[in-house]
């Protein structure tokens, strides 16, 4: 009862992969990747009329090549316990071999299998850099953020690339500025 609901709120999101979005005028709860596709397009799709951006790859102080995580284990009286940390070797080389650590608080969270594949989730998406703002015409305007959308792109290399909108701007003139971030809903299947 003494936990603010922001914090609560951001607990509950961690432990179930979730993402509250807001889009002006309410709030969508997205777990994983949202799998329905609101939108496909293609570079013809993209106005050439404005600005655009592309990051297509994290600054060194933005990179997570490992997680940790703590989590509150029943079988033993819910006493916080670390996980085992995730790292990937791989990952590590590409990032000029530093061990670059994320750390993931799982406060309800008290099943380990389940943070194992929480934290793999995190790891994947800390790796997913590729993000764009792009202007659309008018009749993307129905877009909101969290939806998901697909590109083809020869100009970038996409066949079917997925990818979440994180932001929409709308213009004056009905077109539309979109923040995008890459997505894989791979990410998010476990074996």
């Amino acid at each position: 009862m003494d936990i603010e609901i922001g914090t609560a709120l951001e607990s509950v999101l961690s432990g179930c992969n979730g993402r509250l979005v807001d889009t002006g005028w309410q709030y969508r709860l997205l777990i994983g990747v949202n799998e329905t596709t609101a939108a496909t397009i293609s570079d013809d799709d993209v106005l050439a009329n404005h600005e655009q951006s592309f990051v297509p790859f994290f600054g060194l102080n933005e990179l997570t090549n490992g997680v940790t995580a703590v989590y509150p284990d029943p079988s033993n009286e819910w006493k916080n316990q670390s996980a085992p940390p995730l790292y990937v070797e791989e990952y590590e080389a590409e990032d000029g071999d530093r061990r670059l650590l994320e750390q993931a608080d799982m406060d309800m969270v008290p099943y380990s299998e389940q943070v194992q594949r929480l934290m793999a989730a995190v790891l994947a998406e800390a790796r997913r850099a590729r993000r764009h703002t792009i202007a659309l015409g008018p009749k993307y305007w129905a877009l909101e953020p969290g939806d998901s959308m697909v590109w083809y792109s020869d100009r970038n290399g996409y066949d079917a690339k997925r990818f979440r909108l994180d932001g929409i701007y709308d213009l004056p003139s009905g077109d539309i500025f979109a923040d995008i971030t890459e997505v894989n809903p791979a990410d998010y299947a476990w074996d």
